[in-house]
């Protein structure tokens, strides 16, 4: 199975005050605010959210960040240097302690890019207590297998049926037990008998996906130069994407489409991981036409751009001509500076 492929951005400044942290993975988006987690599904009219949060509780302990990474994330948007927003830190988990009495709240990623958050119910908590709420949903339904099917107007997410279980010295006890949806659409977790005196842990998994591409035009034909592969094995992809739910990896340049179409740069390592995928563009249609590596593993990319916001760095042009105008950039091999452009 492939490396853990979703972190949780520290908000440094480029999402609201309020979010403590950001996922991101396909065509979704994970918000984890002081009170809730804020799920955004990118559709062809926009964006739907659904927020997730825990009724009966009063105030929401703050969200930690825990397992830090070495990556960083980096935001070039447009031309203004004063914008830009450099060296997010990343983790692998999120951590709310005591949502409910004796009760941790924790997210995480999985091997398979899905993301997953347990609910760690201590000795002598009670589980009963546990109620999540969906705001925004326009129906949740439970399908045959015991999934959550949470449907807004266009987009739905899927959340599996918990697994829940007991750790022992040298295994894993599993413990029947399922949601309830009640009529206002809330949700509980019912568990069979189990043993009190040691901590129980209800783990649902929300479907991320993590494929290279969205919903809609991702001209990324290999027939006009735009793959490369350098000497390790990483493989360098370039093209133009016109969806909004085109997957950022662990350092995005550029947090979201700009405008009518915009360039995208993505890294994969030998076992087809995505190290980073990134836009470039600014408000107007901007396209990558090839791409190649050095030694070193940075990324150049060259393209057209018709954006008067296109962002540039050490430009030997400062200003666009007028129509489309041919662009180069360079990436450094993490995808976290534009070396220039």
């Amino acid at each position: 199975s492939g490396a853990n492929t979703v972190y949780f951005e520290a908000n440094k400044g480029q999402a609201d005050d309020g979010v403590a942290f950001i996922a991101r993975g396909g065509d979704a988006s994970l918000h984890l605010t002081a009170a809730d987690a804020v799920l955004a599904m990118a559709t062809d009219s926009g964006t739907e959210t659904v927020r997730m949060g825990l009724s009966g509780i009063e105030t929401m302990p703050d969200a930690v960040g825990g397992d830090r990474q070495a990556g960083v994330i980096n935001y070039y948007l447009g031309n203004d240097g004063k914008q830009w927003i450099e060296g997010a830190a990343t983790y692998k988990q999120v951590h709310y302690k005591d949502v409910y009495e004796g009760v941790d709240l924790v997210y995480y990623g999985n091997r398979a890019g899905d993301l997953e958050f347990d609910l760690k119910v201590k000795p002598g908590a009670d589980p009963s207590r546990i109620s999540l709420d969906y705001t925004g949903a326009a129906s949740i339904r439970k399908t045959a297998e015991g999934d959550l099917v949470i449907k807004a107007d266009k987009g739905e997410i899927v959340q599996k049926a918990p697994l829940i279980y007991q750790e022992t010295e040298d295994a894993k006890v599993i413990v029947p037990g399922d949601y309830r949806v009640n009529a206002n659409g809330q949700v509980t977790i019912e568990t069979d008998q189990y043993d009190e005196k040691k901590t129980l842990v209800i783990d649902p998994i929300i479907q991320f996906s993590t494929y290279l591409g969205g919903s809609s035009d991702e001209n990324d034909n290999a027939r006009h130069g735009q793959v490369d592969m350098d000497a390790s094995g990483n493989i360098y992809v370039t093209g133009r994407t016109t969806s909004l739910d085109f997957p950022l990896g662990i350092t995005p340049l550029d947090s979201a489409r700009g405008g009518a179409s915009d360039a995208f740069v993505s890294k994969f390592d030998s076992s087809n991981n995505l190290i980073y995928s990134t836009y470039l563009g600014g408000s107007a249609i901007d396209e990558g036409f090839g791409i190649a590596a050095d030694g070193s593993g940075n990324a150049y990319v060259t393209g057209t751009t018709a954006s008067t916001d296109f962002p540039r760095a050490n430009a030997e042009q400062a200003a666009i001509g007028g129509g489309n105008d041919v662009f180069v950039s360079k990436l450094n091999a993490a995808g976290g500076a534009l070396e220039y452009s």
